[in-house]
């Protein structure tokens, strides 16, 4: 039967513990991603002996209770032989909690929890041997001596013997080795990301678009620190550009002539982490037992995060290979986040490949918001189509409640009547935006401007400008509320930023082409044509260029761009069949983009 159970748990372990679970980095084999000059030479250090006392003990208590256990409920307590057997292995039951005892040493002070685990042990002892006498209290008691013992102990021993020795003297049994292993030890950055060449000097990008800061902006390629990426807002991390070059002779570098491969691991804020504090004119960084931190390794990788001075209570990944860097609250209260620069550049790329689907959709809820623009009144659906319609020839931002209450700047959901007015078929928007910046759109469109002058007109509803009345009262548009819309005639996930990114890549992608027909195809003029169509879309946009370039445009029409690929052949249909006040670079042009990064992302 015992046989029977512990192949039947081999086979639950093999289909449901998950690979994330463990360590494991994909490519060559090699240590985990720590530095160990702070771990003496010799293999048999206090570390060691201090450890190997520990299991020592350990193996003391927990065979000790496998063979005397059963004697003692029999002879002392009395129970059956069966009880004295079921209560036996009630134990060996408690020892398969090594999995998640495993798990929590790898994300807590491990030294507190062998310290934990022997009191608990202790404790658990006295209990079941001077106190407990029923057989259920026993099963309890003698579960628990095979979860502290057997499954926290066993396990956390055996890790902590080998994260006390250098990953060459892992393995080496004491004394019985002939000689010392001679391969030399991997670099310190052995999964520290796979740097590129190809994005030396770029800057942080912020999720949430606000311009980049100047402290982020590396001087030069050779000289700058690695960029990391960060992201703006409230709440919980949720769950993107290109990194820069290693330093030569780092595994993944330039110097090993290709890339390795990075499992990232995913990490919250809440663990274990190092922390800043503020020390004379800098800072100085403190372990996660509160010590300061002397890891050379360890310092250098924070340091090449470059965490903004302004920020407090920061928290710091202990793990290089952590999807999350670094945690800090900015000078405004808010909580900013860095990411390691390959999850911002998966979820980049991610992004943009979703951006596609939205634009092979984009006919779709055109027509139905064309539908719904024609209904009478100031109806749900008629409403949510004028904003859409809105986000859609005016490049606006969803807005947000919160910035329009704390700092009164506004986006589409959040404008006030005041801020709009309508001459013949054209609306005028005169608002702040993000930032406090002053902005003004002009969107011509005839039905448009009916239904804009209907909302600015209407009797009840508030000042907000997008409003639409049921039974019995007037409701605001709301953010969410939009993008619901946008999901149910889209079919898919569409957020109002979806449309700001894919009209700032096809606005590119025809400026780039633009300039192809009319210029030079030196390199100097293509850099000049590359700064001069960001700079364009930025002024769409109403953001920096930086910003623009990192959060918005697709980075695939640049690389295009510089392997002479653009949409040169569709302009010549730019505005073609194009009704009044929408934009030309919506119908063939707007397709000839679409298939142009579609046949780049099935080359790729």
């Amino acid at each position: 039967m015992f046989a029977a159970a512990g192949l039947l748990m081999c086979l639950l372990i093999a289909a449901m513990v998950s690979r994330g679970l463990t360590e494991a980095v994909t490519g060559s084999a090699g240590p985990s991603p720590a530095a160990y000059d702070h771990v003496p030479a010799s293999p048999y250090n206090r570390n060691t002996l201090g450890i190997g006392i520990a299991c020592a003990v350990s193996g003391l208590v927990f065979y000790g209770y496998l063979g005397l256990y059963p004697t003692f409920l029999r002879e002392e307590l009395g129970f059956t032989a069966a009880e004295a057997a079921f209560g036996a292995s009630m134990g060996g039951l408690g020892a398969m909690m090594a999995l998640p005892a495993g798990w929590l040493g790898d994300r807590l002070n491990q030294p507190r929890l062998l310290a934990f685990a022997f009191a608990a042990t202790g404790v658990t002892s006295y209990f079941m041997y001077q106190v407990a006498t029923s057989p259920s209290a026993q099963y309890v008691l003698s579960f628990l001596i095979g979860t502290f013992a057997s499954g926290f102990l066993f396990t956390n021993c055996a890790t902590a013997m080998q994260r006390a020795v250098r990953p060459e003297q892992v393995g080496r049994g004491p004394g019985c080795s002939s000689s010392r292993t001679t391969s030399p030890r991997p670099s310190p950055d052995c999964c520290s990301p796979a740097w590129s060449a190809s994005s030396a000097g770029a800057a942080p990008v912020s999720g949430s678009s606000p311009s980049s800061p100047s402290w982020a902006s590396p001087a030069s390629p050779s000289s700058a620190p690695r960029p990391w990426s960060y992201r703006t807002g409230p709440g919980d991390p949720p769950s993107r550009r290109r990194v820069s070059p290693g330093r030569p002779g780092a595994a993944g570098g330039h110097a090993s002539g290709g890339r390795k491969a990075v499992r990232l691991r995913h990490v919250r804020p809440e663990e274990p982490g190092y922390r800043r504090r503020r020390y004379g004119r800098g800072f100085r960084y403190l372990d996660v037992d509160g010590r300061p931190l002397r890891d050379p390794e360890a310092l250098d990788r924070i340091r090449e995060l470059v965490i903004p001075p302004a920020w407090e209570d920061v928290w710091i990944c202990t793990r290089a290979n952590g999807h999350l860097q670094a945690v800090g609250t900015d000078a405004a209260g808010r909580r900013q986040y860095l990411y390691h620069p390959l999850f911002r550049e998966r979820q980049e790329r991610a992004k943009h490949d979703h951006v596609l689907d939205v634009a092979e959709a984009l006919p779709r809820i055109r027509a139905a918001a064309e539908l719904h623009l024609g209904e009478r009144g100031l109806t749900r659906n008629r409403v949510l189509a004028t904003a859409v319609r809105l986000l859609d020839l005016g490049f606006f931002r969803i807005g947000g409640e919160r910035y329009a209450e704390l700092y009164e700047t506004y986006g589409l959901t959040t404008l006030l009547r005041e801020h709009t007015s309508c001459r013949r078929d054209e609306i005028t928007f005169d608002y702040p935006a993000k930032h406090g910046a002053q902005q003004v759109h002009a969107v011509a469109d005839p039905v448009t401007c009916e239904a804009v002058r209907a909302l600015r007109r209407r009797r009840g509803g508030g000042e907000r400008l997008l409003a639409y009345y049921r039974r019995p009262r007037w409701y605001d548009v709301t953010g969410p509320e939009l993008n619901d819309y946008l999901r149910e005639v889209g079919g898919l996930e569409v957020t109002a930023k979806d449309f700001r990114t894919w009209h700032a890549t096809v606005l590119a992608a025809v400026a780039l082409a633009v300039s192809r027909l009319a210029g030079d195809g030196g390199t100097v003029a293509r850099r000049r044509a590359v700064t001069r169509a960001v700079r364009e879309v930025a002024e769409y946009l109403g953001n920096t260029p930086a910003v623009a370039r990192s959060s918005y445009i697709n980075p695939r029409v640049i690389e295009l761009y510089e392997e002479d690929v653009t949409v040169a052949d569709a302009l010549g249909e730019l505005g073609e069949h194009a009704e009044f006040g929408v934009p030309a670079t919506q119908g063939p042009v707007e397709r000839a983009v679409l298939r142009m990064l579609r046949r780049a992302g099935e080359a790729g």
